[in-house]
């Protein structure tokens, strides 16, 4: 198949790893790290994607945290190290991913194709899109690695 004519369904990520709106972002950032992503969907009890937090939405958070450690270390005179059992009552653990994701989803039907997904990708100058089905579920998600992937197999070359 052409990767012109390939779909959405044909290359998407269909274990859509997520978070809800409530859980925190240090919850967000250790799902990222598990998983190796740099985006996640933010999804509801009802499946449905109310927003999207990417790593780089969290760089706020993390500079509070950043001029947490310097107050510390001026004050006692010694540097202070933060460790992944102190961070969940500083910086990253007291925000909720509500507070830093953004709820402009840009959401793809399975049948689109490739070429059209990336139109959606440049015109919203954004990276992932989030599948869904007619009900408006997530049932996959889809990056730009993936489309290039899908064009760099059907090269001559490739």
């Amino acid at each position: 198949m052409d990767a012109y004519t390939k779909q959405v369904r044909d290359v998407m990520v269909e274990q859509v790893v997520s978070v809800s709106e409530g859980q925190s972002l240090r919850d967000a950032l250790d799902a990222m790290l598990d998983h190796g992503l740099t985006t996640l969907p933010v999804i509801d009890e009802g499946r449905h994607c109310v927003g999207v937090i990417a790593a780089v939405d969290m760089l706020p958070a993390s500079e509070q945290l950043d001029d947490e450690v310097r107050t510390l270390s001026r004050t006692s005179g010694q540097e202070q190290s933060y460790t992944p059992d102190t961070v969940p009552t500083h910086g990253l653990g007291q925000h909720a991913v509500s507070d830093f994701m953004s709820a402009a989803v840009v959401t793809v039907p399975a049948a689109t194709t490739l070429p059209g997904a990336a139109a959606m990708m440049l015109q919203n100058q954004i990276h992932h899109l989030i599948v869904v089905d007619d009900q408006n579920h997530v049932i996959g998600i889809l990056s730009t690695m993936d489309i290039l992937g899908a064009f760099a197999q059907a090269s001559p070359t490739g």
